[in-house]
C-alpha cells in the first residue's frame, strides 16, 4: 500500500518537473527577437510601429526623439 503511494507521488513530481524543463525550453525558444514598440490607430484598425515620440506641452510639440528600430543577430 505505502509503495503505491509513494509511486504516485514520485510520477507525480518527475512530471512536474518534466513540465517545467519543456516550459523552460519554449519559452526561451519563443522570445527570438526584441519586443518593439507597437500602437493602435483607431482610424486604420491596425497596429502600427513607433518610430518616433513626441513630448507635448499644451498640444504642442516640444521635443521629438526617433526611435530606433533594432534587430538582433541570427546565430
Amino acid at each position: 500500500m505505502w509503495s503505491m503511494i509513494l509511486f504516485i507521488i514520485a510520477a507525480f513530481l518527475a512530471g512536474w518537473s518534466v513540465r517545467g524543463m519543456l516550459e523552460r525550453r519554449h519559452t526561451s525558444s519563443q522570445q527570438i527577437a526584441k519586443p518593439e514598440m507597437m500602437w493602435f490607430n483607431e482610424q486604420a484598425s491596425q497596429w502600427e510601429r513607433v518610430t518616433e515620440m513626441h513630448l507635448r506641452v499644451a498640444n504642442r510639440v516640444v521635443v521629438t526623439v526617433p526611435v530606433k528600430l533594432v534587430e538582433e543577430r541570427r546565430e
